[in-house]
């Protein structure tokens, strides 16, 4: 019980920190982010240009410079997807957003406009990585973690070298094994043939074996918080996934966006930007060693 004791310790010091990282100060509030990019489209703002960036936050005077490729954007003040298209050019400004040059967008109600409380690229980074659970086994990266929305979650982990099969266990923090499985997956949902996980906090354990013999261990805790979000589930396209991964971080679902952010991050494999973000979100659910992971790879990044 003493595992546990100091788990759930270290849980209630770090992995409800949160938003609590300061962010780099805004000169004005966003008035939208881009949702898709496909093509040539450039980001024009205080008279320098660059390319536009998927989960950009947009503010008024910016100006999409689209040449051969199209943006698709939401656009707060009206509520509104905006989808701009190419050889055009567009402003927000005090007026609203305007086409100047080309054709307009086409446009779709938006029921509501979800922006990320910190803007990628703009995370500090100062203490991921600077704790990790130890252990007598090599530990292994947990993708769950923190402030949890589904009932049945979906338990996930990185592979471990030349481990055979793995070992999940899941407890209530008085230590009562709740579920076991052995699988040779690295990803499990909880069953339909369990009672749902009711709201509270709880464990799960994973180790990794090789024939018979443990070679890795790790221990994680998670808070079930049912919600229901406004987005999609599961999203329909990468626009839809960014604001889900937004709509769960603003709510403090904080594994659960990283694992949206992840999808998002395997159609953008240079993206530094959502590599940081997924690093802090681990991070900020309790789970360091998923955030050292990361890290490893954004630091070994080109």
């Amino acid at each position: 019980m003493h595992r546990y004791r100091s788990v759930i310790a270290w849980f209630c010091c770090f992995a409800w920190a949160g938003l609590a990282v300061a962010a780099t100060p805004k000169q004005s509030e966003p008035q939208g982010m881009i949702l898709g990019i496909e093509g040539d489209v450039m980001l024009e703002r205080a008279g320098s240009q660059s390319p536009a960036e998927l989960a950009e936050l947009l503010f008024e005077g910016d100006r999409l410079v689209s040449r051969s490729g199209r943006a698709t954007i939401i656009y707060c003040p009206d509520k509104k997807t905006l989808r701009i298209q190419p050889d055009s050019t567009s402003i927000l400004d005090s007026s609203g957003f305007r086409t100047l040059v080309g054709e307009g967008p086409d446009s779709k109600d938006s029921n509501n406009c979800i922006l990320p409380q910190i803007a990628l690229g703009t995370e500090s980074l100062e203490h991921v990585g600077a704790l990790t659970l130890r252990s007598s086994s090599p530990p292994i990266p947990l993708y769950l973690g923190g402030r949890v929305s589904q009932s049945r979650p979906t338990f996930s982990w990185a592979p471990v070298e030349n481990a055979k099969s793995y070992r999940l266990k899941i407890s209530n923090l008085q230590g009562n094994t709740l579920w076991e499985h052995r699988t040779e997956d690295l990803s499990i949902a909880y069953p339909d043939s369990k009672k749902a996980l009711a709201k509270g906090d709880y464990a799960w354990e994973l180790s990794a074996f090789d024939d018979n013999a443990t070679t890795a261990y790790q221990l994680a805790v998670f808070r079930i918080e049912p919600a229901s979000m406004t987005t999609s589930h599961p999203a329909g396209s990468d626009a839809e996934r960014l604001l889900r991964a937004v709509e769960l971080e603003n709510a403090g679902y904080y594994s659960e966006a990283a694992r949206e952010f992840s999808i998002l991050l395997s159609g953008n494999t240079d993206d530094t930007r959502l590599m940081r973000r997924i690093a802090w979100l681990y991070w900020n659910a309790g789970l360091s060693a998923a955030a050292e992971e990361i890290m490893l790879q954004l630091n070994s990044a080109p």
